[in-house]
């Protein structure tokens, strides 16, 4: 095991919580903009940053930098504001079981599977995934800095040890 300093923070009862952080993103579908908002929780690692800026000074195409950025975007999206992306239903009996584990009729399925009904991170998966929605790569660098920036301007969590 290493010895000497440890650089970490030790969460205390007055570390603020992550904010949600709003943004609407354009996707073109069908020669149309459509306009859809989401909601982050962004958790932006040192890593992610520096790989970012590695991709930047490499000359990384595009597209290589683009699924890059969907990656981290991605893992910043809330998944708890709607149907959760792994849900699926489980149907038996003329029933099925909802993202809360309640049973429901097979009926009321669409109030579940509908793309409105999606959490952010459903809904901008299956908008990025889709053979039919486009989103542009300068757009998507867009949301990368606006998540970065929404964390730099934060207060850092205290350890406990600086509270003193």
């Amino acid at each position: 095991m290493a010895t000497g300093k440890r650089f970490g923070v030790e969460l205390n009862d007055d570390t603020p919580d992550t904010p949600d952080v709003p943004f609407t993103a354009v996707f073109v579908r069908d020669d149309k903009e459509e306009d859809h908002d989401f909601l982050a929780q962004p958790d932006i690692s040192y890593g992610d940053v520096v790989g970012f800026q590695k991709l930047q000074r490499v000359g990384a195409d595009q597209g290589q930098i683009v699924v890059y950025l969907d990656r981290v975007i991605r893992r910043s999206l809330r998944n708890d504001d709607g149907v959760p992306v792994k849900w699926r239903p489980e149907i038996a009996a003329g029933e099925f079981t909802t993202p809360a584990g309640e049973t429901a009729p097979v009926a009321d399925l669409e109030k579940f599977t509908a793309f409105a009904a999606g959490s952010s991170r459903r809904r901008w998966m299956e908008l990025v995934d889709s053979d039919d929605a486009v989103i542009g790569v300068q757009q998507v660098m867009g949301i990368f800095e606006y998540l970065t920036e929404s964390i730099a301007a934060r207060p850092t969590p205290r350890s406990s040890r600086s509270s003193r």
